[in-house]
């Protein structure tokens, strides 16, 4: 369930299995796992997703993009998570607690 900041209201309900979010959008991502429906398709390889974010993400290992970097060791991620696991190791933070 996603928590609307604002209101604390989640007035766009899954007719399938009654998960309810804030936005149409979120839910409209949410039907596709429902229907199996991946509208957005790579033009590289051919592999669809459910949503634009995630073949953005996916285009990254086409155009060896790698938008974070952590300034303490140089090194760059193609996504955030690989960043915070990096922070982690310099840290010594556990990365899911």
């Amino acid at each position: 369930m996603t928590f609307m900041k604002n209101t604390g209201e989640f007035p766009y309900i899954c007719a399938v299995c009654n998960e309810s979010f804030t936005e149409q959008g979120n839910l409209k991502i949410h039907h596709s796992l429902h229907t199996g429906e991946c509208p957005y398709a790579c033009e590289v390889y051919n592999k669809s997703f459910t949503d634009q974010g995630t073949l953005k993400k996916h285009q990254h290992v086409h155009t060896g993009e790698r938008p974070f970097t952590y300034e303490v060791c140089k090194r760059s991620f193609s996504e955030q998570g690989d960043l915070k696991r990096r922070k982690c190791i310099h840290t010594g933070e556990l990365p899911y607690m």
